[in-house]
């Protein structure tokens, strides 16, 4: 049996933990994101869940969740806004002690990508955007 963790986008989206065996799944529950357009997901190997609030003009997020052994999420908070227009793509460091997350931009010069330290207690606090800007309307980001 296999917890996964998707989002439902909207005003209002949601994280919902699903568990089973494809094709069948069931849900084991769900809690809003509080923010908005949630996107997405990366979990971390202690089972903490990282949901990007991608914004599009309102406030973009990370929500934090700590997912139980049989699939239940309790929110562990949402990162400040940062005044950015959007937050999309997001990984983890190898070592899951580090999140790095997508913040493109439409305006030039304005691009880069935030950087989080992962808390022991799964709460994440900003350490620094990349200083050098990246091309407008970037997309994509993965780890190695």
């Amino acid at each position: 049996m296999t917890n996964v963790v998707a989002t439902t986008p909207g005003t209002s989206g949601t994280a919902t933990v699903y568990s089973g065996v494809p094709p069948t799944v069931t849900v084991q529950d769900d809690k809003p994101t509080m923010g908005f357009a949630p996107c997405w997901v990366v979990i971390t190997k202690k089972n903490f869940a990282y949901v990007v609030n991608t914004g599009g003009g309102a406030p973009a997020t990370v929500t934090q969740f700590s997912v139980s052994s049989i699939g239940k999420l309790t929110t562990l908070g949402v990162t400040p806004a940062r005044k950015e227009f959007a937050l999309t793509d997001e990984t983890l460091s190898a070592n899951d002690k580090y999140l790095y997350v997508l913040a493109p931009s439409i305006a030039p010069g304005n691009s880069h990508i935030d950087e989080y330290k992962v808390k022991g207690n799964g709460t994440l606090s900003f350490v620094a955007a990349t200083s050098t800007p990246l091309a407008n309307g970037v997309s994509g980001l993965t780890g190695l």
